[in-house]
This record gives structure tokens, sequence and C-alpha cells, in this order.
């Protein structure tokens, strides 16, 4: 027998192969993906690598493993039995149909397939076949997001981060590079950065693709900053769309729903383009008359002021500020504006004031940077005692359509906190909840309602507590852009939400129900929020309803056959449901009819409930539609991700709205079964799946809506089995919420991931080759050994390992809400003699890092102040040999190891404890 030809279909994950020889059996091919691939397929693609700092187009080589023989459609016939997909060609010839693990594109180049002895029964080994690439498959760009907020104020400094997540990830990252600029309309500045790094900027650590920009030297005004996403495989994606960094409507620009969009800069070097204006209120003794003189150049000078003449409300003082009449020059395309309020300060003292009471005449502007409204700084907790309260009137018209509430409380009610003329607001370290006696009722509202300008959101929020108000962040039309840091009950919804905490129902105290905790936006004609949406490192534990609501795009807008969900991307969430709650934790495709393509979800644990997505489960209602009507799906990358239940409805399930359907029709021997469903096969296949666990835990029928492969290193389990975790309080466990989820030993999370699109779990700690799946590695993991594609020998030139340590203090249970400082260190591995030995010429390994002391920490010896190290403490080994005669050595201990010596030199020797 031989294979004849060999050809990569058009949906891009199908080999056909043409054989000499006779049919046969599932059995007869023993493909052994998982640990030696039998069958591979290999090819190149144009991308990018790192070389010298920076991202360069290259070719990169893929190796696609087959993994398992198709089956045909189900047959009416006798439902029960799989058929595989051979077919009898006559003389002596067979074509079959296999899986590829990940999908071949278009332009896929020099396709070869590689045999090994008995991937088939009675194949030889072979190699070198060519493969015709048949595909239309389009290849991925990467899904990103910025993750910071717009129209930040700087100086000199700003913090650049864009969160990014890939296809085809290398190792634990996602791409190739980043690379920054910042342009005032004339001069450019650039940087890079080619490996993830900590954003702390939000206090939650996170790990994205960030820079910090020096913009000295641009000209004062609106700057444009921009991204380019360099990913390995497939072509750059940027912020720039026409590739000409145009400084027109900078300000709405960066407003647009698309990922696509500039991050947006005040630039003020001096300090008078948007400082110097700070005005204090006194809701008790303050007056409702307004005047330029309560403006003052500092905030100490806006203390200095009378009481008496202090104004008394937020309405009051923006009068005032319009009254002072500051001009703002044109700069950097944008044109000159009078009597703006862009960046002056509004100060909040301790106790409630108001919104309302003085006009604000027309004139007043925030053409360039939000108005900002603060807590006094000198108050000890300004978000719990420096409140602005709504009225219970109609808001006044404050004529102002950007502002920024920061450190201060909101108390919301009644009725608006602002008029309609807002066009966007942002929350930074807040606390908004309901006024007494509006928790709950027909009367609760949002913080305004808007007047934005078609195709852009309103509204953003960081370090904010939003809760015990009744509706949820998107109340009344908040369409949020990014949601970052943040805690919040009920439901919210944004283009970035990420790294926030579900406040649930037993906490908040102000209502019962089930609620779903996020959302996209409802497509309408003003706003389109159907693609590349970010939910990552969230916890949504406590949950009772749904974790994610999402809403499809046009297909004529979308350009697929159905609705579209696109570029959608879940990142290491923990969802987690309590009591008894019927929703899934998300849905796809579930009575639905959507085309579902390029989604990334990946490091999720939904613990307590099943996840149905790619759920090929259209809506039908007549005889035509049962047997029609299908959903599509391709290129979804699903990785990683540890459940319950993951459900894949497809066109073996036996459907009773179909059957009920049939039977109404009068149709002879009616059935629920729908042959036809196989358009979304490439994720029943498990097609750019890898690494998951579906442990079947969630209640439903055991055997059936079962995927026909989950995907290499995958795991499905025919019976209810334990994912294994330290603590399940889930609706499956003590149903009391708020578990521990990291995998406990001998969880069936353990052992399998191989790439990633982050190197830190929910908690922070490190991620690890060989890690675990799920939204957390397993406890004390704090050592990985990673492919580093851009480490190399110091004198071999070839790829090399590095060696990543994560520095983390012991005691922070939610690292990204505690504001713990991360350190990292990597150190390469280096061809023996290639580095130089401490004392004499032999070879040694070495490993930099930087530790601080941890006092008070129980020490093995209880002699001196000990170091922190990943869960291992490190102190002096008066035992050991000096390092030339007057040094110590450390000795490497944690509970439960037993030392180990290892030789760095003729001489020199540490004591190790085995340790993760």
């Amino acid at each position: 027998m031989a294979i004849l030809s060999a050809e990569v279909e058009s949906n891009g994950w199908v080999l056909r192969l043409v054989m000499s020889g006779v049919a046969g059996g599932f059995a007869d091919y023993a493909l052994d993906p998982d640990a030696v691939p039998q069958l591979v397929l290999s090819c190149s693609h144009a991308g990018f690598g790192k070389a010298g700092g920076v991202a360069v187009p290259t070719m990169l080589a893929r190796t696609v493993p087959v993994t398992i023989p198709l089956r045909r459609p189900v047959d009416l016939l006798d439902p029960t039995v799989p058929v595989i997909d051979e077919t009898d060609l006559g003389g002596g010839l067979l074509a079959v149909r296999l899986t590829l693990a990940e999908h071949v594109y278009a332009t896929d180049l020099g396709l070869t397939l590689t045999a090994l002895a008995g991937w088939r029964t009675g194949e030889e080994a072979v190699s070198g076949i060519a493969v015709s690439n048949g595909s239309a498959m389009v290849a991925p760009i990467p899904i990103f997001r910025w993750v910071v907020p717009q129209f930040p104020v700087t100086s000199s400094l700003v913090r650049l981060s864009v969160l990014v997540g890939s296809h085809h990830p290398q190792g634990l990252d996602p791409v190739a590079g980043v690379r920054f600029a910042a342009t005032d309309g004339t001069t450019v500045r650039e940087v890079w950065a080619t490996a993830l790094d900590t954003d702390d900027s939000q206090g939650d650590g996170l790990r994205c693709h960030t820079v910090t920009l020096d913009l000295a030297g641009l000209n004062a005004g609106l700057v444009r900053c921009d991204a380019e996403i360099f990913p390995w495989l497939g072509d750059m994606r940027s912020t720039d769309t026409a590739g000409t960094r145009p400084m027109a409507g900078l300000a709405v620009q960066a407003l647009g729903s698309a990922a696509q969009v500039p991050l947006v800069v005040g630039f003020d070097p001096e300090g008078s383009r948007y400082g110097g204006r700070w005005i204090m209120l006194d809701p008790v003794e303050g007056t409702l008359l307004a005047s330029a003189a309560m403006v003052q150049p500092s905030l100490a000078d806006a203390r200095g002021v009378a009481a008496a003449n202090k104004p008394r409300t937020l309405s009051t003082a923006i009068e005032a500020l319009r009254q002072a009449n500051h001009a703002l020059p044109a700069a950097n395309g944008g044109a000159a504006a009078t009597r703006a309020l862009d960046g002056a300060w509004v100060v909040l003292p301790a106790g409630i004031s108001g919104v309302a009471g003085t006009s604000v005449a027309s004139g007043a502007t925030t053409s360039e940077i939000p108005l900002r409204v603060i807590g006094d700084p000198a108050v000890a907790d300004p978000r719990a005692d420096c409140i602005l309260r709504s009225g219970g009137a109609s808001p006044p018209s404050v004529r102002v359509n950007r502002i920024r509430f920061e450190g201060c409380g909101l108390e919301i009610g009644q009725a608006s906190m602002l008029s309609s003329v807002v066009q966007m607001v942002q929350l930074d370290d807040c606390e908004v909840r309901a006024k007494a006696g509006f928790a709950t009722g027909s009367s609760i509202v949002g913080v305004c309602s808007y007047n934005s300008p078609a195709g852009v959101w309103a509204m953003s929020a960081v370090k904010t507590r939003w809760w015990r108000a009744g509706l949820g962040l998107n109340a009344v039309n908040h369409r949020y852009g990014l949601i970052r840091a943040c805690e919040h009950s009920r439901l919210a919804g944004g283009f970035a939400v990420v790294g926030n905490r579900f406040i649930p129902d037993s906490e908040d105290g102000t209502f019962s129900a089930a609620v779903i905790a996020y959302g996209n936006f409802a497509i309408s004609s003003d706003i389109d929020g159907g693609e590349d949406n970010i939910l990552a490192f969230n916890d949504a534990r406590g949950s009772k309803d749904r974790f994610i609501q999402f809403t499809a795009q046009n297909a004529g807008v979308a350009g697929t056959p159905s609705a579209s969900v696109r570029r959608q991307m879940l990142l290491g969430n923990v969802i987690e449901r309590v009591g008894t709650g019927t929703q899934p934790a998300f849905s796809m495709g579930e009575n639905l009819e959507w085309t579902m393509s390029y989604n990334i979800i990946e490091f999720n644990t939904v613990v307590g409930v099943r996840a149905n997505f790619i759920y090929n489960d259209p809506p039908i209602v007549t005889l035509a539609d049962a047997d029609t009507r299908t959903n599509f799906a391709f290129v979804n990358r699903v990785a990683n991700n540890g459940f319950d239940r993951n459900a894949s409805k497809h066109d073996d399930t036996i459907d009773s709205t179909t059957l009920n359907i049939r039977i109404a029709a009068g149709v002879p021997n009616p059935t629920g079964y729908r042959p036809h469903l196989v358009e979304c096969w490439s994720s029943h296949n498990g097609v750019l799946h890898e690494a998951n666990v579906d442990v079947t835990r969630a209640t439903g029928t055991l055997t059936g809506f079962r995927a026909w492969y989950k995907g290499v290193r995958s795991v499905q389990t025919p019976a209810p089995a334990l994912q294994g975790h330290v603590d399940d309080r889930s609706a499956l466990g003590s149903d009391e919420g708020l578990g521990d989820y990291r995998p406990s030993a001998g969880s069936l999370l353990l052992g399998r991931v191989r790439t990633g699109n982050t190197d830190r779990d929910l908690l922070g700690q490190p991620r690890m080759i060989g890690g675990a799946s799920g939204a957390y590695e397993a406890a004390g993991a704090s050592l990985a050994l990673a492919p580093v594609p851009s480490a190399h020998d110091h004198r071999g030139g070839g790829a090399g390992l590095a060696v990543r340590v994560a520095l983390y203090p012991a005691a922070a249970t939610h690292g990204h809400l505690a504001g713990n400082a991360v350190a990292q260190a990597e150190a390469p591995l280096a061809p023996l003699g290639a580095v130089l030995a401490v004392r004499s010429t032999a070879p040694v390994l070495l490993l930099s890092v930087s530790m601080t002391p941890r006092p008070g920490r129980m020490l093995l010896d209880d002699t001196a102040p000990g170091l922190f190290f990943g869960g291992i403490v490190m102190i002096p080994d008066r035992g050991g040999l000096p390092l030339g005669g007057t040094q110590s050595f450390l000795t490497v201990a944690a509970a439960g190891g037993d030392a180990r010596r290892l030789i760095l030199g003729p001489d020199e020797r540490v004591s190790l404890v085995r340790f993760g």
C-alpha cells in the first residue's frame, strides 16, 4: 500500500489521502497525536520573529499533527454506530479523510507529509509526500484592545498597554512583538515591546505588552499613540488603519468602537495647557453665585479661598471655570478653543456635595481632555467620605461633554447625576452606589444619559467599585470601552473587561435574583460592539447566572453567512456557579443562527455549570428549518480550559424540537437527528483545540452532546469526574461560593499546557510549559522552563531555553487585586563553556535574580532575615564551602523536600531542595 496523493480541503482542516489499499475501520489508524504523532503535515507561513529587540518578517515553519479519522454524518438507519469516512474508489484505490490538529491557511506554502511506520495498519514509513493546498481559510489576525484609559494627561512619560491574543502563540508568548509610536503630527517617538511585561498602573499587575514612552520634544496638545501588533503567523495589525497617523478629530477617533483606534494623550510639558486651574467645593457654607475668582492655580490656593466664596455645588464650580475663560491654542491638528474646561480640577471635600444649583451658561467646552472631579486627597478614604450625590429632579445642563471622576464616591438614584449633553464619563478609583432609598425599584438611574456622537462608546472605569446601586455598569445605555481592575455587582460589559471581580449577591445585599455578570453591547445603528471584545482575568465566583451574554454582529456588516460572533477572547477567567441557575456559563450558537469564527477561549475555569459554545443548534420552527438551518464555525482557538461540562451539539444529537416538527408534518419514521449539521465540525473534531478538560460533571446526558475529539492533550470523560480543585464551593460542591480552584494533587488539569496567550495565572503565579489548564496554575508552582524565541545561545546561535521565575508575596491570595508588585527574573540556559566560571575555567550555569528581604518569615535556623523566592526561603548556608573563602552559600529550602547538592565548579556547592 502507498499514499498516492494528499490534499488539504477548502475548509483548511481536512486532509484527504488517496491510497492503494482496502477499506478499514477506526482501529486501523494509530495516529497517536498526544505522544508521538505518526502522521505530520509540515508547511510554512509568512509571519514575524524576534531579532535585536524588534519583530522582523520571517517564514514560520509549522508542523501540524494529524489527529483522528473523520466519521461520516450520522447514519439514520443506525445512528448508534459511527462510520469512518473512507471511500472505495475502485481499482484497489481508497480515499480517506483525516483531521488536522490546526487549520492550514490559503497562504501556507511547501506542504509535505511525513508518515511513521504503522500509522495505518500495514503502512510503511515515508516522508516528503507533496500535499496540495486547497484551503480557502484566511489566516487569523491578532485580537487586541488598549487596556489603559483614553486621555491621560502627562508632562513627560506615558504608559501604553495593549492586551493581545493570537491563535498561534509560541510557548507562552502571544506575538512576536508590538511597536508603539507617539506623534504630535510632525515628530514621531517609537519603542518596542517584544515580550509580556507587567503594567501595574491600575494596581493589578496585568501582564500585557506595555511600555513607558517619553514624549519629550513633542509639541503640547493632543498626541496620537498607535500600536502595531506583529504575530508569529499572519499579517501585522495596526491601530493606524490608514498608515498615515491622521491627527484630525483625535478626541472622537479615540472613542471609536473598533479595536483599531489610537490612544490619545494630553501632553502638557509646561503644565499650562491643561493644568493650573483648581476649584474646591464647600457644600455647607459655599455660595451658588459663581465667580472666576473661585478658580485658583493650585490645590493649596483653592483650599485657602474663604468658605463663603467657594462654590456649593458642581454646577456652580463649572460655571466659575467657564467664566475664567481658559484658552486652548490650536495645536497638533486640533482647533483652538475658548472657555475650555479641559483638565481643570474640581475637588470634593469630605461630606455630601450636590450637582445642581447654578445654571451653566453656554460656551463651556471640553474638546480635548475631560474635566476632572476628585475627592480631596487629604481625606483618608475619599471614596467613602467625599461624595457627589444626584438630586431629586432632572439633572442640570452642566455644559460639559467630557468628565472624569477620580478618588470619590458617587451616590445615584431618583435622577441622573448629569444631563444628556455628556458624551464621555471616566471613573477612576471611585465607588458608585445608590443613595438612600434607591438601591432597588423603578427609580434607579445611572450616572448620566448620553448624547454621544454616532459610532463611539461613552464610558470607562478603572479601580472602581460599582455595587448596591440596583443597576449594573451598563445601565441606561452606559457603553463602556474599558472596565479594568474593578469590582461590580450585576451586569458589566465593554470592549475590554479585564481583571475585575464580580460581587455576588451574598455580599452586595441589595438583590437576590440571578444576574448576568458580563455582556457585549447590543448592536445598533450608532455603535457596533461585535468584534475584538476581550474578557480576561475576571473573577466571577459566586455567580448565579450566565458569565457572559454574547451579542452577534449583523451578517451583512460582517460578510458572513449568518450573524457573526468573531474575534471574541475569553482569557484566564474563573466562573463559579452557585445556586440553582439553569443557564450555561456562556454559549455560542445555542438556539441562535450564528457564524462563529476566529474566537479565542483559553485558560478559563468553569465550575458548577456547563458551557455550551460552538454548539450547532440553530432555531427551528418549520420542517424546512429542521432540514436546512445550520451554524458555521471555523478557526476558533479553544485551549487550556477546565470545564465541568462542555457540550457539543451537532449531527449526532437527538433534538426533541426537530422530532416534534417532523411528527406534526407527518414525516414517516420521524427522528430528531439532523445529519446536515456539519458546518461546525472543526470544533466537533478538536481542530485548533488543545489541553482542555471536560469532566462531564454538570447535570445532563452523559453520553450525548459529546465532541468527536476534544483536541490534543485533552480529556473528555464518559462519566462524571472531578477536575480536581483545592476547595470546590460551587453548586456541585458545597454551594457556599468563593472556592479555591487551584488544581489539587492528581488533578486532571495538570501537565497539559504547551502553548498559551499569557504567562501568568489569575493569581499572578507564573505559567509553566507542562503546567495546568484552567484559570490557575498549581499551588506553589513557581518555576517554568519555557521556550523563548528571542533567546539565543551565546555562541551557537540556536534556539535557547530560559528559566523564568516570578517573585510574589506569599500572603497574596489575589495578587491582581491586591496591587502587590511582581518581579521577574529571566536567565538563558547557555551551552557549557559559554559562561565564565566563578573561580576557574570550568563551565557553570548562572542565574541572576534580584530579591527583596522578607522579614518576619520563619527561617530554617532562625538566625537571619530570609529572602522569599516564589514560595522558597533562601538563607545563608554555613555548612557549605565558601566562595572565594569569604562568602557563604545559600540554602534553597521548602517544606517537605530533602536537600540535594549540586556541583557548580571544582569547589563551589549549594544546597538544593526540590519544590513545585
